[in-house]
């Protein structure tokens, strides 16, 4: 599901078989947060507990574009990757009163320069989320403060991939989701 009415150049399915790509767009004037970004794809909780896991090369984003997972409501928080001249800068961020357009916060974040990240969420009962990252998809390393989701405007919380830039203007990088796993935490 879209958090708006998805317009064709937002996501490719066909350019990499069994890949997800997200093309970067820009944040909305005067937005300080995803709350009115349109082009974030959904899912609501499937469950009480269970962890969320992508993995995303990020090889195709150019700097000051991003992309993540993130656990959405009016309070949300991000597993962010974003691309600089040199290197990936991976944010767990948070965002209080999303819906009141107040800015989100960076909780902790560490450079990389691999183009390969894996992300997860591990949500548990109560919706106390816990961010994780790994460089290689077997070691996970925790990540920022466990967060509490919080529901939306008419739904419950929920999981979401987004990919964005800060300015309307030049060619639009891109992230590939080349999966997205949802599993029972471990």
């Amino acid at each position: 599901q879209w958090s708006a009415n998805p317009q064709p150049g937002w996501y490719d399915l066909t350019s990499n078989s069994g890949s997800l790509r997200l093309n970067t767009k820009p944040i909305p004037e005067m937005a300080t947060n995803l709350w009115m970004q349109p082009n974030i794809i959904f899912q609501k909780f499937p469950a009480l507990e269970f962890s969320n896991t992508v993995k995303v090369d990020v090889s195709n984003l150019k700097a000051g574009e991003e992309t993540g997972l993130l656990i959405f409501g009016r309070d949300y928080a991000s597993l962010a990757i974003k691309a600089t001249e040199n290197e990936y800068s991976i944010e767990q961020r948070v965002c209080k009163s999303a819906d009141k357009n107040i800015p989100e916060t960076v909780n902790e974040k560490v450079t990389t320069t691999k183009t390969v990240i894996y992300l997860k969420s591990d949500i548990t009962d109560g919706g106390m989320t816990q961010f994780k990252y790994s460089l290689d998809g077997k070691k996970f390393t925790n990540i920022g403060e466990p967060f509490k989701a919080r529901e939306g405007k008419w739904v419950g919380a929920k999981s979401g991939l987004y990919a964005l830039k800060s300015k309307s203007t030049g060619i639009s990088g891109y992230a590939l989701f080349d999966w997205f796993r949802v599993e029972p935490v471990k």
